[in-house]
């Protein structure tokens, strides 16, 4: 996806999946990552304005989120929830280590993840 879109409910990025525009959420929206392998983020969750901020993130189906890649410019943050599921992993100190800290204003959930790691 290269252009910018609005995101009201669920937008998930699958196996090479990747967007170069930037995402804009409503209220009550969720970003899923469900790569099956490693994956670093990137446009689909950025800093700043609220806007650009998911109010929920779920890595599941065994995917390696890897934050610190991509540095962002501004403090990452998830307005609502946090779940890591089905043998994912959350790594902040990747081959670029995050080098502040993440804001998660909800629950954190972690089922089933080998690891998580911050």
């Amino acid at each position: 996806i290269s252009d910018d879109i609005s995101i009201f409910n669920n937008f998930m990025i699958k196996e090479n999946g990747y967007i170069s525009g930037d995402l804009r959420y409503q209220s009550g929206s969720t970003l899923i990552y469900n790569t099956n392998g490693i994956h670093n983020r990137s446009n689909e969750w950025n800093t700043g304005e609220d806007i650009y901020i998911p109010d929920n993130l779920i890595i599941t189906g065994n995917t390696k989120l890897d934050i610190g890649t991509n540095p962002p410019e501004g403090l990452l943050q998830i307005h609502g929830n946090l779940k890591i599921q089905e043998e994912s992993i959350l790594i902040a100190n990747g081959s670029t280590p995050l080098i502040q800290p993440m804001n998660i204003m909800g629950d954190i959930t972690i089922d089933n993840a080998k690891y998580f790691m911050g």
